[in-house]
């Protein structure tokens, strides 16, 4: 097998706070993935992005943070290489040791071919390898607090995610796999 892939990952977070409830966020993401195979050519594939965020606290003890995040990649899956999606969390707590969360967001999920062999050790070569793009993710949950270390989450969400890969069977050779996008 003859395929290679090499990866850079650049991350940077910073909060500034600007009073005791109330926060600004900023955390910035760049990965730089290139990838040679048998009858793939070496094209580097980019994804940046940034998610700005405001935290801060209202009624109560109504914990907020709102914020949005941008992404940009170079993907020939999709048509558009610029991508914004909400962010926001809530947190309620109930009692003082546990608390109520809701959260909305979205992004573009890193997808690598090294991701997808730790996924499927039997993966054909030249598979196309694309990010997958959620355009929301809805969640809510429960949290608590058990003792001075440990906690436990409960909760549900809901996904629309496009550029969804699965792993299909080649019909020439059962023993390998393909990658099929919805």
């Amino acid at each position: 097998y003859k395929g290679r892939e090499s990866e850079v990952n650049l991350a940077f977070q910073s909060a500034y706070e600007l009073s005791e409830d109330a926060l600004i966020d900023l955390d910035v993401n760049y990965a730089l993935i290139s990838r040679k195979d048998v009858a793939v050519e070496a094209k580097p594939r980019s994804l940046f992005t940034v998610t700005p965020s405001y935290s801060f606290v209202i009624m109560d003890e109504l914990k907020l943070q709102v914020g949005f995040t941008a992404a940009f990649e170079n993907d020939s899956i999709d048509s558009k290489s610029a991508h914004v999606y909400p962010m926001a969390k809530a947190s309620y707590p109930i009692s003082p040791a546990v608390d109520l969360e809701a959260s909305l967001s979205g992004g573009i999920e890193k997808v690598s071919w090294q991701s997808l062999v730790a996924e499927n050790l039997w993966l054909a070569p030249n598979v196309p390898v694309f990010h997958s793009n959620k355009s929301f993710d809805f969640g809510a949950g429960i949290r608590a607090k058990l003792g001075n270390q440990v906690f436990t989450q409960a909760g549900l969400s809901f996904s629309s995610i496009k550029n969804l890969y699965s792993f299909v069977n080649l019909p020439q050779d059962q023993s390998k796999f393909a990658v099929v996008y919805d």
